[in-house]
C-alpha cells in the first residue's frame, strides 16, 4: 500500500513540476519573441494608440474615487469645450456614461454621439467604438424606460390587489356577522 502512494506521490510531484516549469517557460518565452508587425503597427499609428488610450482612461476610472472622478469630469468638461477633437469628445461621453456619478447624463451622452460633427472624420476604430456606444445607450435608455413602465404598472396591480383584498375582508365580516346574528 504504501509503495503505490509513494509511486502515485512521485507521479503528482513530477507532473506539478513539469507544469510549473512550463508556465515558467511559457512567460519567459513571450517576454522574449520580438514585437511582431501588428504591434508595430500600433505603436505607429497614433489614431489606434488614441482609441488605446481612451479605452485604458475608462477602465482606469473604476478605480478612482468619486471626488477624483467630478474633478477629471470637470477637466474633461471644459477640455471639450475649449477644444472638441474627437478624444476629448470621446472623455468626456465616457464620462457622462458612468453610473451612480452626479455627473451622469446617458441622454446628453447619447446625443453628443449622435450630433458628431461631420467636419470631424473618426478612423475606423473610432467610429466602429462610436457605434457600440449608441447601441449600448441606446438598449440602456430602452430598458430604463421599460423598467419605468413595469413598475407603474406593479404599482397599479399591488393597489389592485389591496383593493380586492379589502373587498374580500368586507364579505368575510359580512358572513361572519350575519352568522352571528343567525346564532342569536
Amino acid at each position: 500500500m504504501s509503495k503505490s502512494m509513494t509511486k502515485k506521490n512521485s507521479i503528482l510531484f513530477v507532473v506539478l513540476a513539469l507544469t510549473i516549469l512550463s508556465i515558467t517557460g511559457c512567460g519567459n518565452m513571450w517576454k522574449k519573441l520580438p514585437a511582431t508587425v501588428n504591434e508595430k503597427a500600433v505603436r505607429k499609428d497614433p489614431q489606434k494608440n488614441q482609441f488605446n488610450k481612451l479605452i485604458h482612461e475608462y477602465i482606469h476610472f473604476e478605480q478612482k474615487d468619486n471626488a477624483v472622478l467630478e474633478k477629471d469630469f470637470l477637466s474633461a468638461k471644459e477640455k471639450f469645450e475649449l477644444d472638441n477633437n474627437s478624444h476629448n469628445r470621446f472623455k468626456y461621453i465616457l464620462l457622462l456614461t458612468l453610473p451612480n456619478q452626479k455627473f451622469s447624463d446617458q441622454t446628453s451622452a447619447l446625443a453628443l454621439l449622435k450630433k458628431w460633427p461631420e467636419d470631424k472624420q473618426l478612423p475606423a476604430s473610432m467610429q466602429r467604438f462610436r457605434k457600440i456606444l449608441i447601441m449600448r445607450l441606446e438598449e440602456e435608455t430602452r430598458l430604463r424606460n421599460q423598467i419605468r413602465n413595469l413598475t407603474y404598472q406593479l404599482a397599479n396591480e399591488k393597489m389592485n390587489a389591496e383593493t380586492l383584498q379589502k373587498k374580500i375582508d368586507d364579505i368575510k365580516n359580512m358572513e361572519k356577522s350575519l352568522i352571528r346574528r343567525n346564532l342569536q
